[in-house]
């Protein structure tokens, strides 16, 4: 039987805000009795800033989602698979800087920053010997934007990470008089990033090019 479960959504206040809220829901499905079944959660969440400036007020809200799927399943006796996916965002007007609550800047400053998860273990059990593989495949990017000197006329400083990392693991267990196990892992791919605007350029000064 599935099922269905919802919680929100729920409300606070921040201080020197306004009001805040989050709400989450969850499915249980099992799809094929006693072999194969899934799980899905979702979420979502909206924080109302405390943060002024010349722009606006509350500049530094945001908005958080994030969804979650498990696949398990178990066609025969001896196999079992296991799938999961996770993904995650969260969009800010600006990041929560100030003094009393308050910010000279009169630069946008938007920050963006997600990532993304899948897995799969894969378990299969021979007379003699297990077998397992687990796989993972991850990404990340992180866009922002600082004003680094609120009330000067210079251009913010923005930045892009990045990271893409995948990696496999494979698990050999022998049923021996005493249990021997032998473990591999690899990452086989891995790439990160990491970019810089220009943030204007110093006035030259003596024994530097201009």
């Amino acid at each position: 039987m599935s099922s269905i479960s919802r919680r929100g959504p729920a409300s606070l206040r921040t201080d020197s805000g306004a009001g805040n809220w989050r709400e989450d829901a969850a499915v249980n499905l099992p799809i094929v009795e006693g072999k194969l079944a899934a799980r899905l959660v979702v979420g979502q969440e909206h924080d109302s800033g405390w943060i002024n400036s010349p722009l606006g007020n509350n500049i530094n809200d945001g908005d958080l989602k994030n969804v979650r799927l498990k696949v398990n399943a178990q066609p025969i006796d001896d196999l079992s698979i296991k799938l999961g996916a996770t993904h995650e965002e969260g969009n800010f007007g600006a990041p929560p800087e100030g003094t009393k609550d308050f910010t000279a800047s009169t630069k946008d400053q938007p920050i963006a920053s997600r990532f993304s998860a899948y897995d799969m273990k894969v378990d299969y059990q021979f007379p003699w010997f297990s077998v397992s593989s687990a796989s993972s495949y991850f990404t990340f990017l992180n866009d922002g934007s600082l004003d680094v000197a609120p009330g000067v006329a210079t251009p913010p400083l923005t930045t892009r990470q990045t990271s893409r990392v995948f990696s496999e693991e494979l698990n050999l267990k022998l049923q021996a008089r005493r249990p021997v196990a032998l473990v591999g892992r690899r990452v086989l791919s891995q790439r990160a990033g990491l970019h810089l605007s220009d943030i204007g350029r110093p006035d030259p000064v003596a024994g530097f090019p201009g």
